[in-house]
């Protein structure tokens, strides 16, 4: 990939109509307390959990439970969200942020891409 410099075999992982609107129907908390543990597990998964440490912190400042939505409609969330990739999810994320904190995690985010490229480029 041009973007992240990740191998993509697959289509992206995205949110159906029927997410989308029930996402937007979520507080900025309840989002970010769904995301943050698939956030985490995409971190570690990939290798750079050590790296993302920013990015969560940022996303878990603002995470709130309980999450005030049905079990069947959290059961899909969390299948879509497994299947994200870590910036399809900081998208979700980015959405419901204000101004001020979305620029805050576009530059963790663009920290994390800069630590990746450096760490990838000692292995080549």
């Amino acid at each position: 990939c041009r973007y992240c410099h990740l191998d993509h075999s697959d289509r992206p992982a995205g949110l159906d109509k029927s997410q989308r609107q029930a996402v937007k129907l979520l507080s900025r908390g309840q989002l970010l307390s769904l995301l943050l543990p698939h956030l985490q597990t995409r971190a570690e998964e990939r290798g750079f959990l050590e790296e993302a440490q920013d990015i969560l912190q940022i996303a878990g400042q603002s995470s709130e439970e309980p999450i005030a939505i049905s079990n069947t409609l959290q059961r899909k969330l969390h299948k879509v969200f497994r299947k994200m990739s870590f910036s399809g999810m900081l998208g979700l994320i980015r959405q419901a942020m204000t101004e001020g904190e979305a620029e805050e995690l576009s530059a963790a985010t663009n920290r994390l891409r800069t630590n990746l490229s450096a760490r990838q480029s000692i292995w080549l």
